[in-house]
């Protein structure tokens, strides 16, 4: 599941097959009435497997597989989450990190050996740590008097305590220190606790006069607040681990269920109600593979963001990972809720990992907190729309290049292009303003035509930068005008432009899918021509591809071409396209063959918008935005030359069509993204602070935790893009997975959106009079500001399901998950034969 090098791959089989060996998922019930489920003849052979030393620094005794000890043991962890397995997997390896980096030479030698070895196990008292997410719940004091100290008070409770020879306990108030405590010292005192989790057994800790050797101090004093931030991050790791491995497990268990099981003389995976939800869980398990695999990195390769992966992964599983299992429990029927039945098992475990070390709410505030963080001075006020005929600003005090910088050199290593590019964009590219967000978005109640072409014409001069500056078209070869690198480039040169400025508004529908269809389908000739005046902002595309009677049923276009000779002549209507209006080419799909079956008789051309014979009218919006268009074709006349590929076989190319259009929420190597400047949607991250903070309710809990919840889905996001696109591009998942992030993207946008709202309270409702974003007049009041922010919020809230249908619906997403990458059953089809009889809605135009 986690595996990546073929060293993984191999140490996953082995502890695969070695669980399976000893404990398979159903042992689980015999092991239930157990007054212990440890045995240490079981835990020494998996020592020999290397699952004790991942976290142990080679000098101490330990050793990974991969070089990343976390993302070793995270492979563990899932194999231990698809069995419910028993084991001190968690207190054997938490107290040997912490005795590998901070441990005396004695305590190495002695219990880390042990523990490394498998002879002994190890507790971890966690509730006395007194982080952020346990703070006063557990307090042990500390008495020094010589080179004793003693210890008293409750330490909570801990898995494998009555197994252990030793408890990791933190004491102390200010300046906390961690102890190694053996477990048959006198004093120590374990009462035994009932848990949900069949396999586990959990004891509560009581220290009442401990006396220990100053032998027994691990780490310098005072230095275990900073230590347990560390093993926190760890253990989120771990238990993201086990929470991902029994929730597929779940899935796989009712995907097979579904295809066996027949009712009403159909398979239950045939309705359409149960593929959808089946393709929501699916996403679900997906996304939290991706956070579990992020956080492994970043914490395991020592990264600041560490935390705020584990707490995002925490988060977002904590909430989805049991309400996916207790939907297949749901799709199971009555069988799903036996005792039985192995789902609950996977159930109890899930509980136990998402609840004990902190619940999915405390995850989600710690993550509020830490953009509550950010100060005030930090975040950017909305800034005046540039003005028609304006240039951009290159850098600060820079003037714009008089000359093309050229290519950035084939040779370059992913690092050294992701160095050159971020000290190129320091100097040359202006800062962005998170406030602002993609005009669609925003208020536009005092918004003008000109402002809107202002912002495109700086599209079109940041693009340019990017162009002569060496960074437009990373991926695209070289004879088009790009740079031909790698993916790996695109994605390092995302990262780095996190922070600035960008061509944010002409990404979609020039890059993905024009460019990519023109590399892909394209003559030399199309791709001569258009493709460097692409890269250099000189040529913006729009897609003509939904029509009035279509919605989602991209192949049944019936706007009609027919050949004249070497030319063709267009007819028909599209609409929803955005930015035609504005655009210079477009994509254009119609119908050549009426007499051919609905999939066959397409053709694809290209066009310029401003032909004689197109009518543009703009559609306003219901936030008052009118980026939308529908297009009428009148005897257009169109070359021979412009169509892309064969007459008739444009549903060929539709397929790559939706599959780039699905990879704009991200993944495509051909877009350039900062991965959302300031989060662009209405429930940006920083806006949401910028609001509360206005609003004066930064300090709330309730405000922390939507705040929390929508960082948490933006960094999912995240996560679930850069897994799926990197498992498409290696051929672990087919093109169609693509779908899943259209799906995510769709229902995030939409929930953070949702979140602005609730924030902003009366002040997304009502404001005062005046307010505009981007008004650059005077010093605003506070009740300004937050009117500004309410605007801005409200407008996103008004068209918060654009998110969910442009691009093709959520539903339509749904369905191809569930049929095309689950290969649940298809819905029996109702347009086959030619296309001229199939039952279709009439035409009409916005309005009517």
């Amino acid at each position: 599941m986690f595996a990546q090098s073929p060293d993984q791959q191999l140490f996953e089989q082995f502890t695969d097959r070695f669980l399976d060996d000893h404990y398979p998922i159903g042992r689980a019930r015999e092991l239930a009435q157990a007054q212990s489920v440890f045995e240490p003849d079981v835990w020494r052979q998996a020592a020999a497997l290397g699952w004790t030393t991942p976290l142990v620094p080679e000098e101490a005794g330990g050793g990974s597989v991969s070089g990343n000890g976390l993302a070793d043991l995270l492979i563990v962890a899932a194999a231990f989450g698809r069995r419910a397995a028993p084991g001190p997997l968690f207190g054997a390896n938490i107290v040997a990190a912490a005795l590998g980096r901070w441990g005396s030479a004695a305590q190495r030698g002695g219990p880390l050996a042990e523990l490394l070895a498998g002879e002994a196990v190890a507790a971890w008292a966690h509730a006395t740590t007194g982080g952020p997410l346990r703070q006063g719940r557990c307090r042990v004091a500390e008495v020094r008097s010589g080179a004793e100290v003693m210890l008293n008070g409750p330490a909570g409770c801990a898995e494998g305590a009555a197994d252990a020879s030793y408890l990791l306990v933190t004491a102390g108030e200010a300046g906390r220190t961690h102890y190694l405590v053996p477990r048959e010292t006198l004093g120590v005192q374990l009462t035994p606790l009932g848990s949900i989790d069949l396999t586990r057994r959990f004891h509560d800790i009581t220290l009442r006069n401990v006396v220990l050797g100053q032998a027994a101090q691990v780490g310098a004093p005072g230095s275990a607040a900073e230590h347990d931030a560390y093993l926190l991050d760890v253990l989120a790791v771990l238990l993201l681990g086990e929470i991902a491995g029994a929730t597929r497990r779940a899935f796989e268990m009712t995907a097979q269920w579904l295809v066996s099981r027949y009712s009403f003389g159909r398979p239950l995976g045939s309705y359409q109600e149960i593929k959808h939800r089946m393709a929501d869980m699916c996403t679900d398990v997906e996304a939290i593979e991706a956070v579990a695999a992020r956080a492994a990195s970043a914490i395991g390769t020592g990264r600041a963001d560490g935390q705020s992966w584990a707490c995002a992964g925490m988060a977002y599983a904590g909430r989805r990972a049991p309400e996916v299992i207790q939907d297949c429990i749901q799709l199971h029927g009555g069988i799903g809720v036996t005792y039985e039945h192995d789902l609950h098992l996977l159930l109890r475990r899930v509980a136990v990992d998402t609840r004990l070390f902190g619940t999915p709410s405390e995850f989600t505030r710690r993550l509020g907190s830490q953009a509550a963080a950010t100060p005030a001075a930090s975040t950017p006020q909305l800034t005046p729309a540039p003005q028609p005929g304006s240039q951009v600003r290159f850098g600060a005090g820079k003037s714009e290049p008089k000359s093309a910088l050229g290519t950035v050199g084939p040779g370059l290593s992913v690092e050294q292009f992701a160095e050159r590019a971020g000290g190129w964009l320091a100097e040359h590219m202006p800062p962005a303003d998170p406030a602002a967000g993609h005009f669609f978005f925003t208020d536009v109640s005092t918004r003008t035509d000109s402002h809107d072409l202002a912002r495109i014409q700086r599209c079109r001069q940041l693009q340019r930068l990017l162009y002569d500056g060496g960074f437009a078209g990373i991926c695209v070869p070289r004879e088009y005008g790009g740079q031909g690198l790698t993916a790996a480039h695109q994605f390092a040169f995302n990262r780095e432009l996190r922070g600035y400025d960008y061509p944010l508004e002409i990404q979609a529908s020039t890059f993905i899918p024009a460019l990519a269809l023109l590399l892909e389908f394209g003559s030399e000739e199309q791709k001569l021509r258009h493709i460097p005046a692409m890269l250099r902002g000189e040529e913006i595309w729009a897609q003509f591809l939904s029509e009035p009677d279509g919605g989602s049923d991209a192949a049944a276009a019936a706007t009609t071409a027919v050949r004249d000779g070497d030319r063709w002549v267009l007819n028909g209507s599209k609409i929803w396209t955005t930015g035609a209006w504005y655009s210079d080419w477009a994509m254009c799909l119609a119908r050549t063959d009426w007499e051919a079956e609905k999939h066959r008789g397409l053709t694809i051309f290209t066009l310029p918008v401003r032909s004689p014979g197109i009518e543009i009218n703009r559609i306003e919006m219901s936030n008052g935005a009118r980026e939308f268009c529908q297009e009428f074709l009148t005897d257009v006349s169109v070359e021979d030359r412009d169509r892309l590929g064969e007459a008739g076989g444009g549903w060929a190319i539709m397929g790559r069509w939706l599959h780039h259009e699905r990879t704009i929420s991200g993944g495509s190597p051909y877009v350039t993204s900062a991965g959302g400047r300031g989060d662009d949607a209405a429930g940006g991250i920083m806006r949401l602070v910028q609001l509360a903070r206005e609003q004066g309710t930064l300090d709330d809990p309730g405000t922390l935790e939507l705040i929390g919840e929508a960082r948490a889905l933006s960094l999912v996001g995240d996560a679930l893009v850069r897994s799926v696109s990197a498992k498409m591009r290696s051929g672990d998942l087919p093109q169609h997975a693509a779908s899943m992030l259209r799906l995510f993207g769709g229902l995030s946008t939409a929930r953070r959106a949702t979140i602005g709202f609730e924030l902003a309270g009366a002040a997304a409702v009502v404001w005062p009079s005046g307010c505009k974003p981007g008004d650059p007049t005077g010093d605003p009041t506070a009740g300004e500001r937050v009117g500004v922010s309410g605007a801005h919020i409200a407008a996103g809230y008004l068209v918060r399901q654009a998110a969910c249908i442009g691009g093709g619906t959520t539903e339509m997403a749904r369905n191809v998950i569930s049929e095309r990458l689950l290969g649940m059953p298809r819905e029996a089809r109702a347009d086959d034969g030619p296309f001229r009889a199939v039952r279709r809605s009439g035409p009409r135009a916005i309005g009517s």
